[in-house]
């Protein structure tokens, strides 16, 4: 394996070498490697018709792409430059070259995209992510209004375009995940507040919660036949139509019900009167969570070992308590109503960018939300800890790519200094 890593490491060095990429393939076949090769030798192949034909815009196209695959983006961002200059009308170089951009950046570069290909909706959606994330909510929702639909629907109703509804019946249905239906939640009251009797539709764990929201008739859930309507909208596109509320949480409520039956398992812990609660989440759904958010289990162990001060509570789900150095909740979470009520019983939850941390900011508790180095636009703000939607979030982001260990010295170093008061 050293050999491996030598040629890793001549491949890291600048200026990028034809020859150190063509040794590392040849090191990566030797260790069986075969598909990691495989892109090691077509990035060599491109580096060499790059300098063969340096004005040849496809190329460092294709160049770029394989930088990214290979997780090179300072090296990727060389490559898409290069195509711009020697063709600054191929769109495709620069929306990439704004993908992997801050997005001050990245801006101009989706809309340079936007204006060579007019009719690209990923180039509209990334041109809407850019404006999100520098805090334009008019121009960025109705750019993100290109976004292909998750799940697509269709409905014979039409759209509703944000006129007053006159006694109407709108139907909000859920698109997208958990997350977003929580994030968007907020606009909910904005339109019912038009007029019109509004019914949620939404899967299942949320209907509890967002069945509560100030101007909501009914709810219904996803996939199940649906009552009579007479407009329709996705929940997210509300934010289209409808002013950012600027004074928005908390927005959510937890049950009385459930916080009381929650009460007695915090009681059973054994809680010390003077210690911090804090709960913690460090990865989302295990059939659909993005890699990069999650973190290893046992950089949450250390930072409970080192914090004695304070009490941990799991609040992650299908986890195997066995594996548990700290009481774990999460089998006893059925909904998002009992992770609310479980929430509020503590002084502060800490999670990565999941579900969990969208609802701990709804709710208006404090969350401290641990962030991927590319963490997407609604983890944007005036500053680098703080974002628009949740008032009462600090965001801890990765320094560098997938390296999670400084973030949760950051944290221990703020558990540290953070003020304490009991909730």
């Amino acid at each position: 394996m050293s050999e491996l890593h030598d040629a890793e490491d001549d491949c890291s060095r600048d200026p990028p070498r034809v020859d150190a990429y063509a040794i590392l393939a040849q090191a990566q076949e030797r260790a069986g490697q075969s598909e990691a090769a495989l892109q090691t030798y077509l990035t060599a192949t491109l580096l060499q018709a790059a300098k063969l034909a340096p004005q040849d815009a496809s190329t460092w196209l294709q160049l770029g792409m394989a930088f990214h695959r290979n997780q090179a983006n300072h090296r990727a961002l060389m490559a898409f430059r290069a195509a711009v200059l020697s063709h600054p009308a191929m769109a495709e170089a620069w929306n990439n070259l704004g993908g992997l951009s801050s997005p001050e950046i990245a801006l101009p570069a989706h809309r340079r995209a936007v204006r060579l290909a007019p009719q690209r909706a990923d180039f509209h959606t990334n041109l809407a992510h850019s404006l999100l994330g520098l805090g334009h909510f008019s121009e960025g929702f109705g750019e993100w209004e290109w976004r292909t639909q998750s799940p697509p629907r269709d409905f014979l109703e039409p759209r509703w375009q944000g006129e007053t509804l006159h006694g109407q019946t709108l139907l909000i249905h859920a698109e997208q995940g958990y997350g977003d239906s929580l994030q968007f939640a907020r606009y909910v009251p904005l339109a019912a507040a038009r007029g019109g009797r509004v019914i949620i539709e939404t899967r299942d764990p949320l209907k509890g919660l967002l069945g509560r929201l100030p101007g909501v008739a009914a709810t219904t859930r996803w996939n199940a036949p649906l009552p009579p309507f007479d407009r329709q909208i996705p929940l997210p596109s509300l934010a289209a139509l409808l002013p950012f509320p600027e004074s928005s949480t908390p927005y959510l409520t937890a049950d009385p019900e459930r916080i009381s039956l929650w009460r007695p398992r915090l009681a059973m812990q054994g809680v010390r009167p003077a210690s911090r609660k804090i709960g913690v989440v460090w990865s989302g759904n295990p059939r659909s969570v993005d890699p990069r958010r999650a973190l290893p289990l046992d950089l949450i162990r250390d930072l409970a070992a080192n914090h004695r001060d304070c009490q941990f509570f799991g609040l992650q789900r299908e986890f195997a308590e066995e594996d548990a150095d700290f009481p774990q909740w999460g089998a006893e979470i059925g909904d998002f109503d009992d992770l609310a009520a479980a929430m509020t019983l503590l002084d502060l939850v800490i999670s990565v960018d999941t579900a969990a941390a969208h609802l701990a900011g709804a709710l208006g508790l404090p969350v401290w939300v641990l962030l991927h180095s590319a963490a997407d636009w609604r983890w944007w703000g005036r500053k680098p800890e703080t974002t628009a939607w949740y008032p009462t979030a600090r965001l801890f982001r990765q320094q560098q790519p997938g390296d999670w260990r400084e973030v949760l010295e950051r944290v221990g170093e703020a558990l540290g200094n953070a003020p304490y008061s009991s909730r």
